[in-house]
C-alpha cells in the first residue's frame, strides 16, 4: 500500500497504489499492482498489472507482466530479466 498526497511544488495532486503477492513456490510468485493518481488540470489516471515471476537462484528472476491503464493506447506485455550483480560488488 502506498499513498502520496498533494505536495508544493508539484503537478501531482496525490497518488495510490495497492499490490498484493502470493508465493506459489519457492520459485514462483505471482502479483497484482493497481494505482491512480491525480495530476493538475488533467483527468485522473489509473494503471494496472498482473503477472508472474520465476526465481532462477538468488540473483536471478524472470518476470512475465501485462500493464494497461486508462492512459494506454493498448496494454502490452513485458517480460524482464533480473541479475543481482552484488556479487561483483554492485
Amino acid at each position: 500500500l502506498y499513498y502520496l498526497p498533494e505536495f508544493a511544488g508539484s503537478s501531482s495532486l496525490g497518488s495510490a497504489y495497492l499490490g498484493a503477492a502470493w508465493a506459489v513456490t519457492d520459485a514462483f510468485e505471482v502479483s497484482t499492482y493497481y494505482g491512480t493518481y491525480e495530476v493538475d488540470a488533467a483527468d485522473n489516471e489509473e494503471e494496472w498489472e498482473f503477472g508472474a515471476t520465476y526465481y532462477v537462484g538468488e540473483e536471478t528472476t524472470f518476470d512475465l507482466r501485462w500493464y494497461d491503464g486508462t492512459d494506454y493506447v493498448d496494454g502490452y506485455l513485458g517480460l524482464t530479466l533480473n541479475w543481482d550483480t552484488t556479487l561483483l560488488g554492485g
